[in-house]
């Protein structure tokens, strides 16, 4: 009996060496293969933290085509116009505050204009007062009396046929003198200015601003007209 109990505590002190060499390696679980033709076994909780983060996804996606739609039907639906022009600044301030003031989106600009003043209708220089003279002559003798000899550089001792502010009657001059084997020329004179212009963004489905209808009833001469948005 003796023996028997010795043996036992002998076998159990050689199992706890044992257990003590070897208890802290890690077992490394492969994943099995599948058969050909087989899909592989996935637990439920897998399945569903799969099926939730393509539905996230999916979500964002159509989130983000929505959002793109809205943006693309808001700027579709954008106007945009221009008020003017005003011949003073002053003006252009004022229509720029009212908007301003009414909630309106708007930005001032100034544009350099040329306008044709007159068109002047000459015969371009002579070599000399004397040939200019005797071309006066000639235009008096075919019943052409108005003119005049310029004598001040850089035209000096052209000859002058008129100061037209009607591009009709300026033409009209030059064909009369042409039949007179002459070669008239034309000068345009321009006046040049600034105008300055009110833009503003509107969205097309709402009604027109009231402060825009007010505007146009105070100053019959303003125009709005359709530009490029800000």
């Amino acid at each position: 009996m003796r023996t028997i109990i010795l043996f036992l505590i002998l076998l159990n002190l050689a199992f706890y060496y044992w257990a003590s060499q070897y208890h802290s390696d890690e077992v490394v679980l492969q994943q099995p293969k599948t058969l050909a033709g087989y899909k592989p076994i996935k637990l439920l909780s897998e399945r569903e933290q799969e099926e939730d983060t393509q539905f996230s996804q999916s979500a964002l996606e159509n989130e983000q085509v929505s959002l793109a739609s809205q943006a693309e039907n808001n700027f579709s639906n954008e106007k945009c116009f221009s008020l003017g022009p005003f011949t003073e600044e002053q003006k252009s301030n004022e229509v720029y505050e009212e908007l301003f003031g009414s909630g309106i989106q708007a930005k001032q600009r100034s544009v350099n204009e040329r306008r044709p003043k007159s068109y002047w209708v000459y015969l371009p220089a002579r070599e000399s007062q004397e040939a200019a003279e005797k071309t006066v002559e000639f235009l008096k003798q075919n019943n052409i009396t108005e003119f005049y000899i310029w004598l001040a550089p850089p035209q000096k001792y052209a000859v002058s046929l008129g100061l037209f502010k009607r591009l009709k009657t300026a033409r009209a001059k030059i064909a009369e003198v042409r039949k007179l084997d002459l070669d008239p020329q034309m000068e345009v004179r321009f006046d040049e200015f600034t105008e300055y212009w009110v833009d503003f963004n509107h969205n097309n489905g709402a009604a027109q601003p009231e402060v825009i209808e007010e505007m146009l009833v105070k100053n019959d001469r303003m125009l709005i007209l359709g530009t490029k948005c800000l």
